[in-house]
C-alpha cells in the first residue's frame, strides 16, 4: 500500500511537472509544446485552456514560419483534436498573415518581426466572455412617459483577459472582463444613445474536472454596473455585487446558476432587488449547429412579485463565423434606467459571439 501511495504520488509529481515545463516551452515559442499542451487540456475536457493553447501554437506558427503555418495547422487539426477553436486559429493566422504580408516591411531579427506582428493583428490575449452581439432592429411592444420610439437598436459587448493562471495551485483563472450594453434611439432626430450600461468586472474561474461530477466548475466575482451618468448629468444608476455562480451539465445542457450580494446601491435604485431578485438562473442548449439559452430571474416576493426571461437563438450564417441572433426578452430589469419598469421586446440581428 505505501508503496503504491508513493507511486502515486512520484506520478502525480511528474504529471504537474510535465504541464510546468510544457508552458515554459510554449511561452519560449515552441509551436509543439503548445500543440502537446493543448490536446493534455483537450483530453481533461479543459476546453478553455485547450482553445487559449492551441491559439499559442497558431501565433507560434505565424511568428516563426508564415509559408508552413497553414499546412502545420491542418495537420494539427487532423491529427490531434476535433476541437473548433483549432479552425478558429487556421483562420487567424490566415488573415493576420495578409495583414501582416500586405502592410508590413520585413524585419531582420525575430523579436521586431513579432513585436509588429503582434501590433498589426491586434493580438493582445483578449476572449469573448458574455455574447457580443448587435441588434439594428428591436421593437418594445411597452410604452413608455419619457418618449422614446417603440423601435431601436441595441447591441452588446463583452471581453475578458486572463491575468494569473494556477497562482493558487487549483488551475484557477484570474482575470478581469468589461461587459457594455447600449440601447440606441437611431430612428429619432439626432439618433441618440438612450442608455448604455458598462459592467466591469474581477472573477476567478475554477474548473473541476477532475471530479467526474455534474458540477463542471465554478466562478466567483466582484462586478459593477453603472450607467455612467453623475448627479448632475441625469438619472444616475449604479450598484455593486459580489456573485458566485456554478456550471452544471446534464444530458448535453447546461445550467448556470447564480447568486449575489449587493451593495454601494445608488440612492435612485435602493430596491433595485425587489425587482431583479439575488440571483439568475442560464440555461444553454446546444442543438447541432443552433445555441439556445434561456435565462430566468425572480425575486421570490409572491406578495410582490417581479422577475425577467430572455430567450435567444442563434445560428450560423453560412460559413462567415457570423451568428443569426433572434432575442425576446419580458420582464424587469433590462437596462438600469428600466430596472423597475416592465420591457416586452424582441430583436433580430448578429452575434459575433455566443
Amino acid at each position: 500500500m505505501k508503496k503504491y501511495i508513493l507511486f502515486l504520488c512520484v506520478a502525480t509529481f511528474l504529471f504537474a511537472n510535465e504541464y510546468e515545463g510544457l508552458k515554459v516551452e510554449a511561452l519560449n515559442g515552441n509551436k509543439t509544446a503548445a500543440f502537446k499542451l493543448a490536446a493534455m487540456y483537450e483530453n481533461e475536457k479543459d476546453f478553455e485552456s485547450a482553445m487559449y493553447w492551441y491559439k499559442e501554437a497558431a501565433k507560434s506558427l505565424a511568428y516563426s514560419d508564415y509559408s508552413d503555418s497553414n499546412g502545420a495547422l491542418e495537420e494539427a487539426l487532423s491529427q490531434n483534436s476535433t476541437l473548433p477553436a483549432i479552425q478558429t486559429a487556421i483562420t487567424y493566422i490566415k488573415n493576420s498573415e495578409k495583414i501582416f504580408s500586405k502592410y508590413s516591411d520585413e524585419y531582420g531579427d525575430i523579436e521586431t518581426k513579432n513585436n509588429v506582428f503582434q501590433l498589426m493583428s491586434s493580438v493582445f490575449g483578449l476572449m469573448p466572455y458574455r455574447s457580443t452581439y448587435f441588434l439594428p432592429t428591436t421593437y418594445n411592444f411597452k410604452s413608455y412617459d419619457d418618449g422614446r420610439k417603440h423601435f431601436e437598436t441595441a447591441f452588446q459587448i463583452s471581453l475578458k483577459k486572463d491575468i494569473f493562471e494556477n497562482l493558487f495551485g487549483f488551475d484557477e483563472k484570474i482575470g478581469v472582463a468589461y461587459t457594455q450594453r447600449s440601447w440606441w434611439q437611431i430612428t429619432e432626430n439626432s439618433a441618440p444613445f438612450r442608455e448604455t450600461n458598462y459592467l466591469p468586472e474581477i472573477y476567478v474561474d475554477v474548473p473541476l474536472v477532475e471530479m467526474k461530477s455534474f458540477l463542471k466548475g465554478f466562478q466567483f466575482g466582484y462586478l459593477h454596473e453603472s450607467n455612467g451618468q453623475g448627479d448632475s448629468l441625469g438619472i444616475s444608476r449604479s450598484w455593486n455585487r459580489l456573485y458566485l455562480e456554478g456550471y452544471f451539465q446534464f444530458s448535453g445542457m447546461f445550467f448556470v446558476p447564480r447568486v449575489w450580494y449587493g451593495f454601494d446601491i445608488a440612492k435612485d435604485n435602493q430596491d433595485i432587488e425587489d425587482y431583479i431578485g439575488h440571483g439568475d438562473l442560464n440555461i444553454v442548449i446546444p442543438y447541432k449547429r443552433n445555441l439556445f439559452k434561456m435565462t430566468l430571474r425572480n425575486n421570490f416576493d409572491f406578495s410582490d412579485n417581479h422577475g425577467a426571461a430572455q430567450v435567444d437563438w442563434t445560428f450560423p450564417i453560412f460559413d462567415t463565423g457570423l451568428f443569426g441572433y433572434l432575442q425576446y426578452f419580458y420582464g424587469y430589469g433590462e437596462s438600469l434606467i428600466d430596472y423597475n419598469r416592465k420591457t416586452n421586446r424582441v430583436g433580430l440581428g448578429i452575434a459575433f459571439t455566443r
